[in-house]
């Protein structure tokens, strides 16, 4: 797939301008569903997956909702182009994929995931808080796919899944948000209790947990018994409690180290404006702080969107691609000629940026 990055959409909710959007990064819905007649993937031969992807390519092909789908097939992509995917939040990267694809619509928004762990996966990711807006995007491909393809689907126990816990509506949400005042104040691990005696979990983003910036996905999904919006609502109203929890602790700690945050800021600015090298584990937490200082103070001339979006466009696969993997004639090794693409990217976005 050489033109795999020329013709690939970028996730929308990297700039989008949703509720809540300066603590909110994103919010995702996913239904899971699986095709009758057929075992769950992992018990499938090899010509029952690909019979699999054939009907739900050709329903995708029929529905008429959003246009043209791109369909990535996992087996022809190279690892680079799969952890793209995985980076932009499209899935989550398994061990074994066995015919499985992933289908994207034409506005980067919609994503079906075939022969993962279901038959079918679908989600949508919208900016901010958006849950009912991306609920919305996955019930209405939902109902459309019905109409070409017969779910799984037992009376006692509603969509049948590969995990049993998840039988019933199969419904799944999740948010990323960016909680450095939560964090800075010492109160997470009280607050992940919380949303823990909720029914839902907080746990920090896989790609940039490591990192030690404060990006945490918030999740939950739905039991027997349970519908979606009864899932919505419960989780809507733990978001909107750390939401307005986040912005206290933020204004408290520009209130009590004010000078001390915005003389970080600056030599964060400083450092990605004029480094030669960025690691991303460096990169990502001098990004956290500028967005964390632009969203309270609005001191920058660049918007939170544009923070956002470098943030993810930094990150590891997303720079890997942008270069090429045979060794230049400085001798450098990949992970400097990486680090080097990373610094080159980040001034380039940020050259009409300055500190107000």
């Amino acid at each position: 797939m050489a033109d795999f990055f020329a013709g690939h959409t970028p996730p929308r909710w990297y700039e989008e301008a949703g509720p809540d959007h300066d603590i909110v990064l994103s919010s995702k819905a996913r239904l899971s569903r699986n095709l009758a007649g057929f075992a769950f993937p992992r018990s499938l031969t090899e010509e029952e997956l690909v019979r699999v992807g054939q009907r739900v390519g050709a329903a995708l092909g029929k529905n008429g909702l959003y246009g043209d789908f791109v369909r990535y097939d996992f087996e022809s992509l190279t690892d680079t182009q799969a952890a793209v995917l995985c980076e932009e939040g499209r899935f989550r990267l398994r061990e074994e994929f066995r015919r499985a694809a992933l289908f994207v619509a034409g506005d980067g928004r919609l994503c079906v995931e075939v022969n993962s762990q279901d038959h079918l996966r679908l989600s949508s990711l919208r900016g901010g808080l958006n849950m009912r807006g991306a609920w919305t995007d996955v019930d209405r491909l939902d109902s459309a796919l019905e109409d070409f393809l017969e779910y799984a689907v037992s009376l006692d126990l509603g969509y049948l899944t590969a995990e049993v816990d998840a039988a019933g509506c199969a419904f799944d949400i999740s948010a990323l948000l960016h909680l450095p005042g939560v964090s800075l104040s010492g109160r997470l691990e009280k607050i992940s209790k919380i949303i823990s005696d909720s029914g839902f979990t907080l746990d920090g983003l896989p790609a940039v947990k490591s990192c030690g910036a404060e990006f945490f996905l918030v999740s939950g999904f739905s039991r027997l018994g349970e519908n979606e919006s009864d899932v919505m609502k419960k989780f809507e109203e733990i978001c909107i409690s750390l939401v307005n929890y986040e912005r206290e602790m933020r204004h408290l700690l520009f209130e009590k180290r004010g000078d001390f945050l915005e003389d970080q800021m600056c030599r964060a600015f400083g450092i990605l404006e004029r480094a030669k090298f960025l690691t991303y584990e460096e990169a990502v937490k001098l990004l956290s702080l500028l967005r964390m200082g632009y969203c309270v103070q609005g001191s920058l001339s660049a918007s939170w969107d544009k923070l956002t979006a470098l943030i993810f466009r930094a990150m590891p696969a997303h720079i890997r691609q942008r270069i090429s993997p045979v060794p230049g004639e400085s001798g450098e090794s990949i992970a400097e000629r990486e680090n080097r693409e990373r610094a080159c990217f980040i001034h380039a976005e940020l050259k009409k940026t300055s500190l107000g």
